[in-house]
């Protein structure tokens, strides 16, 4: 089974929303993970928040054997990545 979370929002990250997804999640989320899905977002929101004008759209989907976070703003810029370390 594959489950889904998509929230366009305009502000700050909707950490409750995050939440309540890693909670409906069986069998459960390791403290450890969920701590690392929260992190992901609040970076990759962040982003979105100061490079997209304010609007983002965050999308979670739970595979089997592992959790996607993807967000998506509507800056048409391509943002530039870092040079591995």
């Amino acid at each position: 089974m594959v489950l889904r979370l998509w929230v366009r929002v305009l502000g700050g990250p909707e950490r409750g929303g995050v939440r309540y997804f890693l909670e409906f999640l069986r069998p459960g989320v390791a403290p450890e993970t969920a701590d690392a899905v929260l992190l992901v977002v609040s970076e990759l929101v962040t982003n979105a928040l100061l490079h997209g004008g304010g609007i983002y759209t965050l999308r979670l989907t739970a595979h089997p054997d592992l959790i996607e976070v993807a967000v998506d703003d509507p800056n048409p810029q391509a943002h530039a990545c870092a040079p591995p370390t």
